[in-house]
Parts: C-alpha cells; structure tokens; sequence
C-alpha cells in the first residue's frame, strides 16, 4: 500500500526485491548512501512515476531486474555514479520514453530496455566497454540510434523488431554484427556496413522490407542463413570476390531484387536462397559453383535465361520451380534434369 517513500539518511540498506510488487508505489527518493539498486527491488512497481537521486547519490550498480515492469516509469535521470546496468534494469518499462546513459557507465547488461515500446531515443556513453545481446528489443518507437565505436560486436537481438528505426550510425571500428540482430527493422532504409566487419550472423537483416542496397564488405566470406530474407525492397545487391558460400534463404522473398552477380568464388547456393525473388531478371552462375540447393531459383517468375557451368556436380530437387518464365537454359550432361521442376516448355541445352 506505499505510495510515496523516503528513505532516511541513516545506514538503511536496500535489499534484493524489498519493494518488488509495490504496485500503488509513485514515487521514491533515494539518499546518497546507497551503493547500488539490489536485483528486482522495484521489479513490477507498476504505478511508479518518478525516482529521485541525492545530488551526492553515490550509486555505482542498478541490479538484475532492478525496474522491470515498471509500466508508469516515463523518465529516469541515471546518476553519473553508477558504472553498469545488469540485464532487465528497466525490460518492461513500457512508458519509458527516453533515457540517456551517462559517460560513467561502462556495462549494460542483456535485455536492458526490451520491451519498452515507447521508447524514441537512447544516447550511450561514447566510451562504453560492453552492451549485452537483445538490448532494444521491440522497442518498436525507436528512430535513430548510434553504436559507440568502443563497440566491436552488434550482439544477438539487439534491435530485433524496432519497426521505427530509420537511421543507424555505426563505425569502421565494428567488426562483427550478430544473429537476428535488425530483425524485423522494417523502417530501416539506409545502412553501410563498415568494411571492417568480418561476420554477419544468421537472420542479422531479416524482414529489413525498406532495404534498396546493400554493398557487402570484402571482408565478409558467408552470406549466413535467412540474413536478407524479406527485404522485399532490396533491388541492388553487391556480393565481393570474397564470399564463398550462399546460405538456405539468403535472398528469400526478395521480391525487387532484379539482377545479381554471384562473384567466382562462390561455391555453393543454398536451399531456397533466392527463392520468391519474382523480379529477378538476370542471374549469371560463375564456374566455381559447385552446387545448388533445393527450390534455390524457385518462383523467380521474370528469370528467362540461365546458364549453369560444367563445375556444378549437384542440383537438388525443384531447384526451379514455377519458374515459368524460364525458357532457355544450359545444364551440365551429367544433372538429372526431370527433378529441377523445370516448366516443360525450357528450351535446353
């Protein structure tokens, strides 16, 4: 039944979840004695509106859990004391409309701000030494954000479904971007991958629809699983001499796609890897392919002409089908050509 709550001067400490379903909680000030927010103490306070710091608060850890679920919490002025954030500080905050991380922080841990949908902008320190995997996920008002270029790695799930974000600023310092981490960032248009990035994880762009290129670093050697599935407006793609594997469903339903050239060092195409890609006019297979992955050209409705070298030994079943359009195509004497769903009007050769 705590409303509102001040705690004294004295030596009181706080310990793990002490307040933790204080769900009339409103408000709360917070003395400069204490060290740190213990794990879940505020956790699921949802009518909790205001917090406030001593101006000699001393604070140097927000814990585990510490604000999770505190549906009312609009605002929240981090003290430059405090060093790290541990995973799900603030998840669940659902008011949470902006938070600025001062310069003294130098750790946040996993699922920090997930789930806080109103959430539009989120400044780091510049100097930050670690950021946890699935940070702003679905933080669905997000815009803009920038990576700190102390940040090597873009973890798993940081900005998965972050429908809003337009803008990304990311710096030639980064060198790795993790599984699924732009998922689903439908509204993101403009993104240079840095070429000192040297793995893109699997799903890292999936359901990226707003997508018109992407230039693919020369440093990059795999193009992973599902990583440009859905980006229905991706029509120019540039894959380096560098890259030696097509993962299953790289391109999946990349519906504006309309040309690509697959370089000669490629080796393999994966199941399904251009599949549903129905403004795909013009592929071109170099000799270093060696094989190509089941349903891997199906539903390519614009593809007329295709020419697969001698180099490629295998060729999974309904490699092509319902691609019906394709009416002139060059297949190796060896490849078994009545299980490709071939449209039966092909002209081979």
């Amino acid at each position: 039944e705590i409303i509102n709550l001040l705690l004294s001067n004295h030596e009181v400490k706080m310990g793990k979840g002490c307040f933790k379903g204080c769900k009339k909680l409103a408000q709360i000030t917070i003395p400069s004695h204490i060290k740190s927010i213990e794990d879940s103490t505020f956790e699921d306070c949802s009518s909790l509106l205001k917090i406030e710091f001593s101006s000699s608060c001393s604070i140097e850890k927000f814990g585990k859990f510490s604000f999770k679920n505190c549906f009312s919490l609009k605002q929240i002025n981090i003290p430059p004391s405090v060093n790290e954030i541990e995973s799900s500080a603030f998840e669940g905050c659902s008011s949470l409309i902006e938070i600025i991380i001062p310069e003294s922080v130098n750790k946040i841990g996993d699922y920090v701000f997930s789930g806080c949908k109103l959430l539009k902008k989120a400044i780091l320190p510049s100097l930050i030494k670690q950021i946890g995997h699935t940070v702003f996920l679905y933080c669905s008002s997000l815009k803009e954000f920038e990576i700190p270029s102390t940040i090597i790695k873009i973890e798993d799930y940081m900005f998965k479904g972050c429908s809003s974000l337009k803008k990304i600023k990311i710096h030639d310092s980064l060198i790795e971007i993790g599984n699924n981490s732009f998922e689903g960032c439908c509204s993101l248009e403009d993104f240079n991958i840095p070429s000192s990035v040297v793995s893109i994880g699997l799903n890292a762009f999936y359901g990226c629809s707003s997508f018109k290129q992407v230039v693919i670093p020369s440093s990059i050697t795999e193009i992973k699983s599902h990583t440009f599935n859905l980006c229905k407006g991706l029509i120019y793609v540039s894959i380096p001499k560098s890259v030696v594997k097509i993962g299953d469903y790289a391109f999946f339903f990349c519906t504006h796609l309309k040309e690509i050239l697959i370089p000669p060092s490629v080796t393999s195409i994966g199941q399904s890897a251009f599949f549903y890609c129905i403004d795909l006019e013009k592929i071109i297979i170099p000799p270093s392919v060696i094989s190509i992955g089941q349903y891997a050209f199906a539903h390519c409705q614009s593809l007329m002409k295709i020419e697969i070298p001698n180099s490629v030994k295998v060729i999974q079943e309904n490699a092509f089908e319902y691609s019906n359009l394709l009416c002139k195509i060059t297949i190796p004497s060896h490849i078994d050509q009545s299980k490709l769903g071939l449209d039966k009007r092909a002209n081979f050769s």
